[in-house]
Order: structure tokens, then sequence, then C-alpha cells
């Protein structure tokens, strides 16, 4: 087993985590501070989103999450209420980062390539 497989929760501590929620899905953390994120006015110049936090050092803020996308789950009842997947009634399953790729672009597909390449490499696999 390597250092990665045991990061990974137990499942019977997962099963008894999750017993209490109606929904859960699979999420990683963002690589950067979203409260520091900027965007690109009409007229081409920056703005901060969230200007109360310019000069809040990144590692002082409150960690973000996303929706990694790999698997949902929940209760029949949850989904035929339409409940909302993401509230206080559902509960995370994290992944690490290094493992998760959200492919949209091609950018995003040779990233995802590069980064499958060095978990590779680091396991001392061939590729």
């Amino acid at each position: 087993m390597n250092e990665r497989s045991r990061s990974y929760p137990r499942a019977a501590a997962a099963n008894e985590f999750h017993a209490k929620t109606f929904e859960s899905s699979t999420e990683t953390s963002l690589n950067y501070a979203i409260q520091r994120a900027l965007r690109i006015l009409p007229d081409g110049t920056l703005d901060a989103i969230w200007p109360e936090h310019r000069a809040t050092r990144s590692q002082d803020l409150e960690p973000a999450y996303h929706d990694a996308g790999q698997f949902y789950w929940g209760r029949t009842s949850a989904f035929r209420e339409r409940r909302e997947m993401f509230s206080p009634e559902s509960a995370p399953v994290i992944l690490p980062r290094e493992l998760v790729h959200d492919i949209d672009t091609p950018e995003d597909w040779a990233n995802a390539e590069l980064a499958f390449t060095a978990l590779r490499l680091a396991e001392g696999r061939r590729l």
C-alpha cells in the first residue's frame, strides 16, 4: 500500500459518516485561494472579485473546494424530491487534488496527461 492509499478514509468510517446525510459526491481542494480571484472588466482592466481580500495572505483564507465529478450518490428520496446536491445535508468525499482533473479544453487534457506521467514516474512504474 503506498502513501496515497493510506490517506483515503476507511470504508466503515465513511459509511458511518455518510449515513447521516442525504447525498454525497466527490470534491477536491482548489489549488489557489478563490477569495483572491480577479475578473477582467469589459474595458480590459483587472478588478478583484472580493476586494476585501486584496491584502490578505492566501494561507490565511478559508480553503475552498470544487466538485470533482467522479460520482454522486444519495438516498432515492433526495433525488425524487430534487434536493440541492451541495447543501448542509450533503457530505463530501475528498479526493487528493493531484488525482482530479477537470477536462474541458485541449489544455486541460495536456495537463492531465502530464500529471498522469508524473504519478506513474513517482510510483516507479513504466509509462
